[in-house]
């Protein structure tokens, strides 16, 4: 086993925070200044320093994270290294149910449900409470995805769903039912969802003092990573885990909180020193990936939060391209920029492949993708679906797509099974018999030849007379399919509230076109792909996070445009 020389493979914060003498320790690490390597060499000293491994904790937010950081310290300091426990705050909370559940009055083998599992469960118990047909209750994934911010957040469910739900306060009696029906089906099952894990060994810790403090004991040495990121549940876990001893070390940067939609409370990070009296704080602020120049606009940036540890991030590498800053008027003349620094870049012998476009949000790049299709320039797309891949996108456009050709049977198919009560069969004769019929007034009426189906045939009539009768912008034809087709989405879908984003954003693109051939040309027709050398080149279109070197991954040298 090789020696570590701390002192040439760490800088001066990084060897500070390893070599810290016991107690509550915050490491503010900045982006790209070698967090993990922190933890890593933490780990590796505590262990020459004579700490049993096995009393010592990671905590991170995945598994494989974990495993990743052990097997480093094992490469450094051998097989014994193995005893250190690693893991995610679910898993460690999972392991001691199942040891002390019982007196929670939990019973039998507990298992976790997933969220496939959890989504059947849901379902199936509004179907058997009569909730299904309820249209003003949500869909069993809005239900779970409700109740698991509710839990997340610390909050009780009436103010958990006033506050996260405005919109079903009215129901608040139905949800009530639902949710007593999930947590009784749970129970009864020893079935435990991934938010019951948390909620439940913050229970079992305040009741049972001792078992947290046996395992307070147990770890004597708890380090955490990403700390910022962490929720309510999660933080006063690692408290209850360190009440014996103090012994925490915990690594985040407050400026890169990004799971407050998973119910993040980045003040976990700025209430730290006060939570844990004689805190030393340490702050690494050397980056290794990026150039000053970069930097120097990230610390511009972080400088006007109005809470916030304060950092300079300075660059190991030489000074580089200063980045630019361009506002645009609208988003048509953001895309034709892109496409033209794109093309620019590329006449000058640039791959497509060593270019990226970022954005914070999978929606962001919609109105781009077009005109990238437009201009026959191939992409990949990391975080979120292309616009034209959504289900409900594809809904809308199939609307558009009869009007333009009236033999097109797949797009009638679509619109025809969003009417309840018709079955394939029914929709198949109808769709035959539509592209039989010369004109649009006989299409129309053979809709009143259906009457079990009327008034939903008549209806679907009214708003195809009207997108054919035009000539309609395109703008004016979706907004009419929009109105038509909101009371379907709900029905069809979960996630409605993000599907109404994509579908704004698909009505804003719109207002852009003059002619109906011409947006669904561009929004449609998809790049030639055939050649292979077009597999390998292709400008990479990915969110800022899945562009993180453990994402999507945008490489170093790459040229970039952010929006």
């Amino acid at each position: 086993m090789a020696k570590i020389h701390y002192t040439k493979e760490l800088n001066a914060a990084q060897l500070e925070a390893v070599q810290a003498p016991d107690g509550p320790i915050l490491v503010i690490a900045g982006a790209g200044s070698g967090k993990t390597r922190t933890l890593v060499y933490r780990v590796a000293w505590l262990v020459e320093q004579g700490v049993d491994p096995g009393r010592i904790l990671l905590l991170t937010f995945t598994r494989k994270a974990a495993q990743e950081m052990l097997l480093r310290v094992e490469g450094m300091l051998g097989a014994s290294c193995r005893e250190i426990s690693g893991g995610t705050y679910h898993a460690l909370a999972y392991r001691i149910l199942r040891r002390y559940g019982s007196a929670l009055g939990l019973s039998g083998p507990l298992t976790v449900m997933d969220r496939a599992d959890a989504l059947e469960a849901a379902g199936r118990l509004a179907k058997s409470l009569g909730l299904d047909k309820k249209g003003l209750l949500p869909g069993k994934k809005d239900f779970v995805e409700l109740m698991s911010r509710i839990a997340n957040r610390g909050e009780a469910f009436e103010p958990g769903v006033r506050r996260f739900a405005p919109q079903w306060e009215l129901q608040l009696p139905q949800l009530a039912r639902w949710r007593q029906a999930f947590e009784e089906y749970k129970r009864s099952r020893s079935l435990l969802d991934y938010d019951d894990l948390l909620v439940l060994i913050l229970q079992l810790f305040s009741e049972q003092p001792r078992i947290a403090e046996k395992y307070s004991q147990q770890y004597r040495y708890v380090l955490v990573d990403e700390y910022q990121d962490t929720n309510l549940l999660q933080a006063r876990m690692v408290q209850d885990l360190v009440r014996v001893h103090g012994n925490i070390l915990v690594v985040g940067d407050d400026s890169q909180s990004i799971y407050g939609f998973r119910g993040a409370h980045f003040q976990n990070i700025l209430d730290f020193p006060r939570l844990f009296p004689g805190t030393r704080v340490v702050k690494l602020e050397e980056n290794y990936r990026s150039s000053q120049a970069i930097l120097n606009l990230a610390n511009k940036i972080i400088s006007f939060a109005p809470q916030r540890y304060s950092k300079c991030l300075r660059a190991h590498f030489p000074q580089g391209e200063p980045p630019r800053t361009l506002e645009f008027a609208y988003e048509e003349n953001q895309s034709q920029f892109v496409v033209r620094q794109v093309r620019d870049l590329a006449n000058r012998g640039v791959p497509l492949r060593e270019m990226a476009v970022l954005f914070r949000a999978g929606h962001h790049s919609f109105n781009l993708e077009i005109h990238l299709q437009k201009n026959g320039i191939p992409f990949t797309k990391y975080g979120g679906q292309r616009l034209t891949e959504g289900a409900h996108i594809k809904d809308l456009l199939s609307y558009l797509k009869v009007v333009q050709n009236p033999l097109d049977s797949l797009s009638w198919e679509r619109i025809l099974q969003h009417l309840e009560g018709l079955g394939p069969k029914r929709a198949g004769e109808i769709v035959e018999r539509l592209a039989a019929l010369p004109d649009w007034p006989e299409r129309i009426r053979l809709f009143r030849e259906y009457p079990r189906l009327q008034p939903q045939l008549s209806l679907l009539g009214e708003v195809l007379a009207t997108l054919v009768t035009g000539p309609l912008r395109p703008a004016e034809a979706l907004e009419t399919v929009w109105v038509y087709y909101h009371p379907f989405l709900s029905r069809l879908y979960e996630d409605t509230e993000r599907r109404v984003r994509d579908i704004e954003e698909l009505l804003r693109v719109s207002q852009g076109y003059g002619t109906l051939d011409d947006f669904l040309a561009d929004l449609l027709l998809e790049v030639n792909e055939s050649q292979e050398e077009a597999e390998k080149d292709r400008l990479l279109l990915s969110t800022v996070h899945s562009a993180k070197p453990s994402g999507g991954g945008c490489g170093s040298g790459m040229s970039l445009v952010v929006f």
